[in-house]
């Protein structure tokens, strides 16, 4: 039977994962309705990079399944993040350049929803 307290921090990390995931799904719906600009691609990276810390820092609390989903969204935000860095270094972009880069290593869905669905089915218990 979980504790207070490990239900608490797991609802906590599940939910602030969540907030920045549904952010990230945002900025990219606007960077793709606002001509790939940089600027929405900045604001896409903010949320993956915090998608990543607390993935990094606090997928512990997760099941052993969700912890192998975490690794493969944790995989795609590392090559994507690499990917981004090292063409804002060579573009040096403004914030309404375009900015794409190609990824072969695709963002996983399937992973990403159900961790949402995790926090959802806690936030329900919540309720």
């Amino acid at each position: 039977m979980e504790t207070d307290i490990y239900f608490d921090q797991r609802f906590r990390f599940l939910g602030e994962l969540y907030l920045h995931m549904k952010k990230a799904e945002l900025a990219y719906k606007l960077y793709l309705a606002h001509n790939k600009q940089f600027l929405f691609a900045k604001i896409l990276k903010t949320s993956n990079d915090s998608i990543l810390n607390l993935l990094t820092n606090h997928a512990f609390f997760l099941t052993p399944a969700l912890i192998d989903e975490s690794l493969e969204l944790m995989m795609h935000l590392s090559i994507w993040r690499e990917k981004w860095e090292e063409l804002e270094k060579k573009l040096q972009p403004d914030l309404e350049t375009e900015f794409v880069f190609q990824n072969n290593f695709t963002f996983p869905r399937e992973a990403a929803q159900k961790l949402e669905n995790e926090f959802l089915l806690m936030r329900g218990k919540m309720v």
